[in-house]
């Protein structure tokens, strides 16, 4: 009984399966999620409203982000603040003025160092014989011109000019 069930098992994969050819079905377009008529006038906050960690729960915020942003996307057109059609707002930040939120997407400036360069110098210790016996080391410092720099230590000023 067991070998007519396998021999029923190999003769029925040596058989190829009948191809059936099926048309495709008519894939309509999904339609669009709806947002309310407010989004259109702010998408960044409706996108921040969205966003939420209250709203989205479970969601990540790319994700969020990246869904809110194609919906707005697909109503707005070419009406999208250019600081929602990129992959991030990495370089974007609130505009400074007062009572503004518009976001400003673009490289902050960033200044030069403004503090003097380091002063050159160079340090020896040396050994030094002290008069009562024994030995001493002392270090001396002398800048890029070969002037020695005296080390004033640890000072308190009291009263005087600061």
């Amino acid at each position: 009984m067991l070998a007519a069930l396998v021999l029923t098992a190999v003769i029925q994969q040596a058989q190829p399966a009948p191809v059936v050819w099926n048309e495709p079905a008519a894939v309509s377009a999904p339609a669009l999620p709806a947002v309310p008529a407010w989004a259109l006038e702010d998408p960044l906050g409706y996108e921040r409203a969205e966003c939420s960690p209250l709203v989205r729960k479970t969601e990540s915020l790319g994700a969020c982000e990246a869904r809110v942003r194609t919906t707005l996307a697909a109503h707005l057109g070419d009406g999208l603040p250019a600081s929602m059609r990129g992959p991030a707002l990495q370089e974007c930040r609130q505009d400074e003025a007062p009572g503004s939120y518009q976001p400003i997407c673009a490289p902050r400036e960033r200044p030069g160092p403004t503090s003097p360069s380091p002063e050159m110098r160079s340090c020896e210790t040396r050994p030094q014989a002290r008069r009562e016996g024994g030995m001493a080391w002392t270090e001396v410092c002398r800048d890029q011109n070969g002037r020695e720099i005296k080390d004033p230590g640890i000072g308190f000023r009291i009263g005087g000019n600061d």
